[in-house]
C-alpha cells in the first residue's frame, strides 16, 4: 500500500502527460510567485507559503522531467526571480495606489517634536516635585505643575513621593527621592 502511494504522482504524471509540458512547469511556477503576493497580502498563518514552495518545486520536478536545460532554467528562475520579484514587489509597493492605502506616509518633519525639544527639560535639574504613580524605575511625576515621565534612580518610588531631578540626558529626566 505504502509503495502504492509513494509512487502515484508519478504514474499519474505519465498516464495524464504532463510530466514532460513545459507548459505545466512554466504555470506552476508562475504559481508560485501568485501565492508569495498571496501570502503578502492575506494572513494565511503560512498556507501560501507551503503552497509556494509545493509549487515551485512540483515546476522544477516537471522540467526535470522535460530535460536538464529546462530544469536548471527553472532553478535559476526560482532562486534568482523569486528574490528578485520580492525585492521589486516591496520597493514598487508603496508607488502603487493600493500600497499608499496600506502604508503610512512618513510624518513630515515640522510634524515631529521630540519630548523637551524646547528647552524645558535641562531647566529642571535640581527642581523637585511628587510622583503620580509608581516609578519603577520609569513613571510619572509633576513637577512644577508640569507632568514629565521620569526615571527612579536605584529603587522603585512609590507614589505622592517628593523626589528631585539628578540628572537630565535628552529626553530623559532621572530622579531620586528625596529622604
Amino acid at each position: 500500500m505504502i509503495d502504492w502511494l509513494t509512487q502515484f504522482p508519478a504514474l499519474a504524471a505519465e498516464a495524464g502527460g504532463w510530466s514532460t509540458s513545459p507548459f505545466v512547469a512554466a504555470a506552476l511556477i508562475v504559481m508560485g510567485f501568485v501565492f508569495i503576493v498571496a501570502e503578502i497580502f492575506t494572513m494565511s498563518f503560512g498556507f501560501f507559503t507551503l503552497c509556494t514552495i509545493a509549487s515551485f518545486v512540483s515546476g522544477i520536478w516537471v522540467a526535470f522531467n522535460i530535460g536538464p536545460v529546462w530544469g536548471w532554467g527553472a532553478v535559476a528562475v526560482v532562486f534568482i526571480g523569486g528574490p528578485a520579484f520580492i525585492v521589486v514587489m516591496i520597493k514598487s509597493l508603496p508607488h502603487t495606489r493600493l500600497g499608499r492605502k496600506l502604508i503610512p506616509e512618513n510624518p513630515k518633519q515640522e510634524d515631529v517634536t521630540a519630548a523637551g525639544a524646547d528647552g524645558t527639560l535641562p531647566a529642571l535639574l535640581g527642581k523637585e516635585g511628587v510622583t503620580l504613580g509608581m516609578c519603577r524605575p520609569v513613571g510619572v511625576a509633576e513637577i512644577e505643575g508640569q507632568r514629565y515621565d521620569v526615571i527612579a534612580e536605584g529603587m522603585a518610588v512609590n507614589p505622592g513621593v517628593r523626589i528631585r531631578v539628578v540628572l537630565v540626558e535628552g529626553n530623559r529626566v532621572v530622579v531620586r527621592e528625596i529622604q
